[in-house]
């Protein structure tokens, strides 16, 4: 494991802390997809490997972290994975990861990745890609934990129905959008915070920034934003 490697793991464990937090399941699902591909067009990573530990459990062979428990990708309900770190980072900087990079900055095209970035064309750039100052300068939304929370509870009934954990967690999530559809406000304190990481995003790239700069300038500009409408 070499400094960076390390670097990126002790920035997955604090992004963690002693409560077990989790990223959202959104992005979840994003690294699921990138690891594990969709069983149809899209294939596992190359980087993939079968746990020699444990049975049914994958890790990652290339980021340098080792096959023991604490890093397995894949688990059983409620069970805390390597992919539930708010922080993680990625070997090859895939869609969901901290360190992702579009496959249009790459030095070459990656099929996998284009067409990850195909099915995931919309979703909120701060869902595919989670950095560490997006992660600390958000709070938990009250509205949106509770919604998360059902979204759990309903995939684990699904699960004990017999649904693998991909349809269990898609058909949750249905059913909870279902049950909130009338709610045309939606949660007040996110969409703020949403729509001020946009204006910031739009000033960081009129005046030019781009590449790592670019998130450090969101990050600047968001607090700065966020602090002013207090």
């Amino acid at each position: 494991m070499n400094l960076s490697m390390i670097g990126n793991y002790l920035k997955a464990k604090w992004s963690k802390g002693i409560t077990g937090k989790r990223i959202d399941v959104t992005t979840k699902d994003i690294r699921l997809l990138s690891c594990f591909g969709d069983g149809e067009n899209i294939k596992v990573c190359p980087g993939l490997r079968p746990s020699s530990l444990k049975m049914g459990k994958f890790i990652c062979g290339e980021c340098g972290c080792g096959d023991k428990p604490s890093v397995f990708l894949n688990g059983e309900n409620d069970e805390y994975t390597k992919l539930d770190h708010p922080y993680l980072a990625c070997p090859r900087h895939m869609p969901g990861f901290s360190d992702y990079s579009p496959s249009n900055s790459t030095g070459g095209p990656d099929e996998r990745k284009v067409q990850i970035e195909v099915l995931i064309d919309g979703v909120d750039p701060y869902i595919i890609k989670p950095t560490q100052e997006s992660i600390s300068v958000d709070k938990k939304c009250p509205e949106c934990e509770q919604r998360r929370k059902e979204i759990e509870d309903e995939a684990a009934k699904n699960k004990t129905l017999g649904m693998d954990d991909a349809g269990a967690i898609e058909a949750a999530k249905k059913a909870v959008k279902e049950k909130y559809k009338h709610h045309k406000t939606g949660c007040s304190s996110c969409a703020k915070n949403k729509q001020l990481k946009e204006e910031a995003r739009k000033e960081a790239l009129a005046i030019g920034y781009s590449g790592n700069d670019l998130e450090t300038e969101i990050t600047r500009l968001f607090k700065h934003k966020l602090n002013q409408s207090k």
